[in-house]
Formats: C-alpha cells, sequence, structure tokens
C-alpha cells in the first residue's frame, strides 16, 4: 500500500502548482481565482526515487462568515479536505509565500494537529522575493523550518524529498506489461483455424478499469461517484459547475478493481464564457477519451410520453464524441425514481441512440438512481461487461460462424460489375475497440448499407453489446489454397 501525501493549507496556497508538479498523468486546474480546486484529487507522484500517493485538496477556510451560495461553497470545500486530511498519512502543510502566515494558519495548524499525523511545512512561491522574510513567522507555527519551496521552478525540491523519505514507504515495482502487435494478413493456416481456433491472442489484464462519468452540468455525476465510493467524496448539489476538475479515484466494487473519475459538466460551447471552465471542459473531454468504459449521464426525470428529447443535442454531440474516438459507452439515465413513463422512456432512448450512435450496433442504457442506489449495480456489472467485450478475444471460428448465419440470413448484393461478393474468412486482428478483418472477393464493392447491416448483425452474434464495432474488408484470394501455391512455386 503507497503512502497517502495531502497537500493541505488555506486557498491560493500553491497546492495545486506542486501538485502538478509531482503528479503523473494528471493536471490540477491552476487559476487565481480562490476555491478553484473543489474536490479531492489523487493520483500516483513520484520525486526523485520517493513513490507515493499524492491528494490535492480545496484550500481550508475556517472563518467563513455570512449566508449565501458562496458562503455555503466555502463551508462544503472546507469540511470536505478536512475529511480528506483525515484519511492521508502525511501531510504537507503549504503557508502562501506572498501573504506569510496569517492567525488563519495557526488556527488551522493547531485543528490539523489533533489528526496526530505527520506534517511537514512548506513555504510557497520561494521565488518571489518576500517570501524569505516570511521564514521566521512560519517558525510560529510549531513545525520546525519551513522548507522555501518553489513548484514553478522546481527550487529546493531536494530538501522536501529528505522530509518525506523517513515518512514514505517503498513499494515493490510491478513488472511492465508485455504489448504484442498484431497486422493485417491473412494466416496461411486459415482453414486449420476453422477447425481448432488459435490460442487466445487478446488478452484482459489485471489493471483497474478506468470508468469516466460524463454529461451536462446537473446529470448526477458527483452524486453517483459519492454513492459508489461509498461517502461524500465530491461536491454535490443543484448548483451548475460545482465540479470543476476531472478527479478519479479508486474503487473496489464487487472483487474488481477501478478506477472512478468524475469530470465536470458538459456544456454547450455558445454558454462557455470564461477560460476557468473552458479548461474544466477540456479535462472532461480528455478523461472520456481515455477512459476504459465511458459512462454518460442523462438527466430523465424530465420525460414525459411524447418527449422526443430524452437525449438533447449536447448529449448526443457528447456520445458521438466519445464513440469517434472508439472508447465503449453506457448511457445512465439518471434520477428514475422520477421517471413515470419507464418502459416508453427507455424504448425512446434506445431509439434515439441506434440513430445516432451508429458505430455501436447494440446500444446499451442502464437506468439508476443515485440517491437511493437503485440501479447502480446493475450498471456496474455492464460496465465490467462491456470492458470484457471491448478488450477480449472473440475467437476465429465464432467470428466465422456468425459470418455464415449473417449471410444466410441476408447475402450480400451483387457488385457493381454484376458478379457475386463473397467473403471467404474473418479474423478479430484488434482490441479496444474489437476490429474484424474480412477477405473475400470484390469486398470494395458493398454498399454502405449492406456494411452497416453486417456491423449490427455480427454485434447482436457476437453479443457486443455498448462496444464500437470496426469492420475492415479486405481483398484476397482463397485462403485455404493460399499455401499450396506458395509450394508450387517453391
Amino acid at each position: 500500500m503507497k503512502t497517502l501525501v495531502a497537500l493541505v493549507g488555506r486557498p491560493n496556497a500553491g497546492k495545486s502548482t506542486l501538485f502538478n508538479t509531482l503528479a503523473k498523468g494528471q493536471r490540477a486546474l491552476v487559476h487565481a481565482t480562490p476555491g478553484t480546486t473543489r474536490d479531492s484529487r489523487r493520483c500516483p507522484a513520484y520525486l526523485d526515487d520517493l513513490e507515493f500517493d499524492l491528494l490535492d485538496t480545496a484550500g481550508i477556510d475556517e472563518n467563513v462568515k455570512g449566508e449565501g451560495l458562496d458562503a455555503d461553497l466555502t463551508r462544503n470545500l472546507t469540511r470536505l479536505a478536512q475529511r480528506s486530511a483525515g484519511q492521508a498519512d502525511v501531510l504537507v502543510y503549504l503557508v502562501d509565500g506572498d501573504a506569510g502566515v496569517l492567525p488563519a494558519d495557526r488556527a488551522l495548524v493547531q485543528q490539523l494537529r489533533k489528526l496526530g499525523k505527520p506534517m511537514v511545512l512548506v513555504l510557497s512561491k520561494a521565488d518571489i522575493k518576500r517570501a524569505m522574510a516570511q521564514r521566521q513567522s512560519c517558525m510560529s507555527l510549531g513545525l520546525g523550518e519551513p522548507i522555501a519551496l518553489s513548484a514553478a521552478h522546481r527550487i529546493n525540491f531536494d530538501h522536501l524529498r529528505d522530509a518525506l523519505a523517513p515518512l514514505v514507504s517503498r513499494p515493490e515495482p510491478e513488472p511492465e506489461d508485455e504489448v504484442e502487435a498484431f497486422d493485417f494478413e491473412m494466416p496461411d493456416n486459415a482453414e486449420d483455424l476453422l477447425e481448432h481456433d488459435e490460442a487466445p491472442r487478446f488478452k484482459i489484464d489485471n489493471r483497474p478499469i478506468n470508468i469516466a462519468l460524463l454529461g451536462q452540468p446537473n446529470a448526477g455525476k458527483s452524486t453517483l461517484a459519492n454513492r459508489l465510493l461509498g461517502g461524500e467524496r465530491m461536491l454535490a448539489g443543484p448548483m451548475p459547475g460545482l465540479t470543476r476538475e476531472a478527479l478519479s479515484h479508486p474503487l473496489n466494487y464487487g472483487g474488481q478493481k477501478y478506477m472512478l473519475t468524475d469530470t465536470p459538466g458538459l456544456r454547450r460551447k455558445a454558454k462557455i464564457t470564461d477560460d476557468l471552465e473552458h479548461w474544466s471542459v477540456g479535462q472532461a473531454v480528455n478523461a472520456g477519451q481515455d477512459a476504459d468504459v465511458a459512462v454518460l449521464l442523462v438527466d430523465a426525470s424530465h420525460y414525459a410520453p411524447g418527449n422526443w428529447q430524452v437525449l438533447e443535442n449536447q448529449d448526443k454531440k457528447i456520445a458521438q464524441t466519445l464513440v469517434t474516438a472508439g472508447r465503449p459507452l453506457i448511457v445512465a439515465l439518471t434520477k428514475w425514481d422520477s421517471v413515470e413513463a419507464k418502459q416508453d422512456c427507455l424504448e425512446e432512448v434506445k431509439h434515439q441512440m441506434r440513430r445516432v450512435l451508429t458505430e455501436i450496433p447494440r446500444p446499451l442504457c442502464v437506468p439508476l438512481s443515485a440517491h437511493n442506489g437503485q440501479g447502480v449495480g446493475s450498471l456496474m456489472k455492464a460496465v465490467a461487461a462491456v470492458h470484457m467485450a471491448n478488450h477480449g478475444d472473440l475467437g476465429t471460428r465464432a467470428i466465422n460462424r456468425a459470418i455464415e448465419k449473417v449471410t444466410a440470413r441476408r447475402s450480400p448484393p451483387l457488385g457493381t460489375t454484376g458478379m457475386v461478393v463473397t467473403m471467404k474468412f474473418a479474423r478479430q486482428v484488434g482490441a479496444n475497440p474489437p476490429t474484424i478483418a474480412i477477405w473475400g472477393n470484390r469486398l470494395a464493392t458493398l454498399p454502405n448499407s449492406y456494411k452497416q447491416f453486417m456491423r449490427n448483425m455480427l454485434a447482436e452474434e457476437l453479443d457486443l453489446s455498448g462496444v464500437p464495432l470496426r469492420l475492415v474488408f479486405r481483398a484476397g484470394g482463397n485462403p485455404f489454397t493460399r499455401g499450396e501455391t506458395r509450394n508450387k512455386k517453391k
């Protein structure tokens, strides 16, 4: 188990800048606006030879006065940051080198002491001239001499490493996965493969399944994330824009390990008016395109019979972006307990998905209510099944038998020259998403309508739901005489 190191302090103390320097593969939003960081972000981090998990928290402000949305939001941010600090093994307390030690710092340090965690004191923004004059005042916090650090210019990171070294455990390195490449060449032993099949070439590894929750603001992403994680880890409520960053959290559900990423709400470009939201949207899109399985949350509570816009235009654009990137997609219909005409709603959503997402022949939607947990288990089962279908081996014999059934149901139309189109052999040549190459005669003359029919029927026969299926049509002669021809030449 890696040591969990949490960055804590008042707003704008430089926590997210330090996080970005140490973190691997993730970026926290950095902005002059107080409260930019709203949820705790956790990911692997490295400091020279040290490896640990790093937690970026929201700025803690105990001196909030008054009422209103801003005051309530600040109190909620403080509460979540304090809870995150309690879960950490080591606390790194940052003092703003520009503002120096304030009474709020002294009160906050005294409160954090009660957690009984080892604490490392950092004076941030050491590249600013007046920051060095704050060193003596930092001593009054009772945490020893501060480490004068500049995350932007990597000043004194060796001192931070020395302070963390005795507090961070050193896990054993994990072996790297071997990656095997495949091409589109038709094998010489095609006939033998149809009889005996080949050993699975596409295997599912044991890494956590990366899930991204996406959707418009107020679709219920953070509420679902909190339900899955078993606590209030992300801010959730009726106010749009509470989530500003794409945050990943490890999750163990039903014995399967996941990495769950909650993302900011995706609005239409015309409604995005500031650079902070622009960065948030970029993080959300990247998280969806990097995920093993994308879950698009759609608020179904407004549905009524005759309403044909369960999936709004923005939902369709999000879905199309993900599918174009080759991501498996599940549509989660949230707030299901508020829907009266449930069956009509399901049928309408499936109808819209078939029209929009032609790359996914069997679109998958799961109704749920995150508040009471209804349908959450079904969603996670669907995620595991979709991930397996997207990364697994379909089997050469199974693919060719499926093609036989499909062509028996509806024969390929005659080519543009009036000659018969034949399909002789097929084989899976890729995974994530599954890609099938089909060899035969005059396949280039197949109309797109028949190719789409093939994709739909093969997904049905191979039980591929929620997964983009790609077909590659290759010209070629009889695969069963290919080897004989080569022997004659010899």
